[in-house]
């Protein structure tokens, strides 16, 4: 488990108008994404991350909360916030919400009018970006 004290993986954007809890659960979700934050990880508590990003400790808290109600992160009173650790034993329930996720951005597309090609090859293409990022995170820039 490591603390991860400094807070690299995140940037938040005042001027946007993507509201800011939403910003810092996309930005965790990313950094999970890329191995910025690993399986076991200690993020930032709530005052740390609002003192360091200038904001209201109850926008932190929001983000903080839906990501934990998501399974994105793990909450441990008196201990901190953590990235989860693989659980053998949730394996097919982490299926069904992956196949959830994938088949909402299906529909989607398709409603949009793609079609089930080009989102087959989007979808390839991204695939293969996020690999690449992982794999050699110094090609892209990212610092793990």
């Amino acid at each position: 488990m490591t603390n991860r004290t400094g807070i690299e993986w995140l940037s938040l954007n005042t001027a946007s108008s993507t509201p800011l809890h939403r910003q810092i659960d996309e930005g965790v979700k990313i950094a999970i994404a890329m191995n910025r934050l690993r399986a076991g990880d200690r993020l930032p508590t709530v005052r740390g991350l609002a003192d360091h990003m200038g904001i209201h400790p109850n926008t932190v808290s929001r983000a903080y909360s839906g990501l934990v109600r998501d399974g994105v992160l793990v909450a441990q009173p008196g201990r901190g916030t953590f990235v989860p650790s693989e659980v053998d034993d949730l394996g097919a329930e982490r299926q069904v919400r992956l196949d959830s996720i994938i088949t909402r951005s299906l529909v989607r597309a398709l409603s949009l009018g793609f079609p089930l090609e080009q989102i087959e090859a989007s979808f390839t293409r991204e695939v293969a970006g996020f690999r690449e990022d992982i794999e050699d995170p110094v090609k892209r820039g990212i610092r793990s």
